[in-house]
């Protein structure tokens, strides 16, 4: 009985000891998996396939959260579905909570970073995005954690554009890039870069140059999408447009809803396009107020407004600009400026010409802090227009003259031309 019991125990030993050994087999093989899975996932992430790269980084996280905790597969998995803000930032405080439960300092503060920053689309969260990356910052430059990095400078990048420094907004963003290449990542960041830089003060024909050197060889659609809103800048919109429609087909089939509207309706409006640079407009809005992004709705409300407003259709407009009125946050310059233009054109066409003046001017005064030269030169001719319909024509044409030296430092060939032809109806010989 002894004996038998004694070959019990080995054989229970043993049975045990192959348990242990499979079940380690079994997370090896499951760690493997999810780390080709999380691979793939940030692939399709640089190729701007968000749909795919959510896929994959879900089952990522299916394999790899019952082993252990990944911040980094989940934020990238927030970016991934950062077309609904809501649901990005809920993943990135999940992640934030394991990560502190884990006593992973460094995890959490990406994490924290990265919910800050989806939250900042639909509230104001600029000073709380600010101060969590500049705590984050130094966690994360210590473990060299280059992909992290990326994300904090992304985060800057950020809250700068929100404030309306669009030069800081692309330096930041060239940081994120360095980092993303560091870590081994495939990015579309560059295209972001460029954006950034379209707002702010690097002249069109330099910015064009700087894309085509970045990716000389990409036949990414966001590519053709912003090289159309340069190419409009610089009056070549015949030669940009039908690439971009092309693109824009190609760009729907990659994400299922984003056909680049945004891009088109701001290169239809440079053009002096606004049928159809409101028709654009309209449906990226729509799909804004869809996904709840109230912080962007809240910009491109009054943009669309805006281009409403060269068509003659002031009642619409006007919604736009309360719109963006009621959503926008005080800091958020962009916004502040352009309901205020658009609200200023629309009391003009009324007859309330004083109201009308004082917006104006309070929205060519927000362009200041800026470093938009096309946000500055937009809003002056917005004054121009105002002050004319107000019978001053003289300080009409002196305001003119002030947006004209905008457009040109921007080398905005296409309103530039169109603020001369105006600026001959104000002056006549």
């Amino acid at each position: 009985m002894v004996e038998l019991d004694e070959i019990l125990g080995h054989y229970l030993e043993q049975a045990a000891r192959y348990k242990s050994e499979l079940e380690r087999a079994v997370s090896a093989l499951a760690e493997r998996a999810a780390q080709r899975l999380a691979a793939a996932g940030r692939r399709a992430l640089g190729r701007a396939d968000d749909r795919a790269a959510a896929s994959l980084l879900e089952r990522a996280l299916t394999l790899a959260r019952p082993l252990k905790s990944d911040v980094h597969v989940e934020v990238d998995l927030a970016q991934a579905v950062g077309s609904d803000p809501r649901r990005a930032a809920r993943i990135a405080d999940d992640a934030a909570e394991r990560a502190a439960a884990a006593g992973d300092r460094e995890g959490e503060a990406l994490a924290r970073v990265v919910s800050a920053r989806f939250r900042l689309e639909y509230e104001d969260t600029v000073d709380e995005l600010d101060a969590l990356a500049r705590e984050a910052l130094p966690l994360l430059e210590q473990a060299n954690d280059h992909a992290g990095l990326a994300h904090i400078w992304n985060a800057f990048s950020e809250a700068a554009k929100h404030r309306g420094h669009w030069g800081e907004h692309g330096q930041a963003l060239e940081r994120a890039l360095h980092h993303a290449r560091l870590a081994g990542w495939q990015t579309a960041q560059p295209f972001d870069l460029v954006k950034a830089y379209i707002l702010g003060p690097e002249p069109a024909d330099e910015l064009l140059r700087t894309l085509d050197r970045l990716m000389p060889e990409l036949s990414h659609p966001l590519r053709q999408l912003v090289r159309a809103r340069l190419l409009a800048m610089l009056d070549r919109s015949d030669e940009a447009w039908p690439a971009a429609l092309e693109a824009s087909e190609r760009l729907l089939e990659l994400t299922g809803d984003d056909g680049g509207e945004a891009e088109l309706g701001q290169a239809a409006a440079v053009a002096g396009d606004h049928e159809t640079a409101a028709r654009y407009l309209r449906v990226y809005c729509d799909r804004l107020e869809r996904l709840h992004r109230l912080n962007n709705l809240s910009s491109y409300a009054p943009m669309l407004g805006r281009s409403l407003c060269a068509l003659g259709r002031y009642d619409e407009a006007e919604r736009l600009a309360e719109q963006g009125r009621d959503l926008g946050h005080d800091e958020d310059l962009l916004t502040q400026t352009l309901w205020r233009q658009v609200q200023a054109r629309v009391l003009s066409q009324r007859g309330a010409h004083a109201d009308a003046v004082r917006l104006a001017r309070e929205a060519v005064e927000y362009t200041k802090r800026s470093d938009g030269l096309n946000l500055q030169g937009d809003a002056l001719c917005d004054l121009a227009e105002v002050l004319d319909a107000a019978g001053r024509g003289d300080e009409a044409a002196t305001t003119l003259e002030q947006a004209l030296d905008r457009y040109e430092r921007k080398r905005n060939l296409a309103t530039a031309r169109r603020v001369r032809a105006r600026l001959a109806e104000l002056q006549p010989a």
